[in-house]
């Protein structure tokens, strides 16, 4: 059994089937939802708009009545040979669909967005989480640019005062631009904790936005989405941790070498922790 979290990266409620069944009867736009169990198989996936339900309309009771009346009448005169006729249901359009394989205890994440050409347009991306060894309490982290208006994002990692030590002199801090297009994810990337990092990113009107990352923990996976969101009309970062973080043995342990001045003791030896002892010593005889 594998699992599976799907995040909505649009602005429009959305509808996803696994296999032609209702698997998410609602994701709301920028909203996760939690790792969901899935078949190890190949599966069909399938987004539709989830459009809200029209609202009964309030008959008088007089009419009510009389509307039941004439149904009542028209279902006995109704010919038994006639066909049923088929409820009304919603024209529904698919906006976009994914044809999947899942491999036996993994996890995926799977994303639906606009496409970076046209904002009419959806599609899905399907990504599977690594799990990745860590040394020396290190982290790991992805970013995913789902904003089609930046030309550039810069990637900054700076010092973090509270672990300066007395009289150490300051570091410097250091800037990287990350080559990442829209609706694409990069590499993992392996952090330390200890420090600050940065997302500087350049949209269209030219004012840098600087965003700093939540504070990372060790031996974990991080992935960050960077959005605009239309509501609160600025840009922000979706923070999942991925699954492998709490699932995989991904703690690589080091073993000091041993002195060269000591014995090395085979691993196939067993030495006794006490040394046996007769239970009754001879009397000693007087001269």
């Amino acid at each position: 059994m594998s699992y599976v979290t799907y995040l909505n990266l649009t602005n429009i409620p959305l509808v996803v089937l696994l296999d032609e069944k209702v698997l998410i009867k609602e994701l709301q736009p920028y909203q996760f939802i939690s790792y969901k169990k899935i078949p190890d198989s190949y599966h069909h996936i399938e987004v539709i708009e989830k459009k809200p339900e029209p609202k009964p309309e309030k008959v008088p009771v007089k009419h009510a009545v009389k509307h039941k009346l004439q149904s009542a009448v028209k279902s006995a005169i109704k010919p038994k040979d006639e066909p049923p006729i088929p409820p009304n249901k919603p024209f529904t359009v698919t906006l976009c669909s994914k044809k999947i394989n899942i491999r036996p205890d993994a996890s995926y994440s799977f994303i639906v967005c606009e496409t970076s050409k046209d904002k009419s347009s959806y599609k899905c991306l399907f990504n599977e989480e690594k799990p990745i060894s860590f040394i020396d309490k290190s982290c790991a982290i992805r970013i995913g640019n789902f904003v089609n208006s930046i030309q550039t994002v810069n990637f900054i990692e700076k010092p973090n005062p509270k672990h300066a030590k007395k009289g150490e002199k300051p570091k410097t801090s250091n800037a990287e631009e990350i080559k990442i297009l829209p609706t694409t994810l990069t590499d993992y990337m392996i952090l330390d904790p200890t420090l600050l990092y940065f997302i500087e990113i350049s949209p269209t009107n030219g004012k840098k936005l600087k965003i700093q990352l939540p504070k990372l923990k060790p031996y974990r996976t991080y992935c960050f989405y960077i959005i605009y969101n239309p509501q609160k009309k600025k840009y922000e970062l979706l923070e999942n941790i991925e699954r492998t973080s709490y699932t995989s043995n991904h703690i690589e342990k080091i073993e000091k070498p041993q002195s060269p001045d000591l014995p090395v003791i085979p691993k196939n030896i067993k030495l006794p922790n006490t040394v046996s002892l007769p239970k009754k010593f001879p009397k000693l005889k007087k001269k």
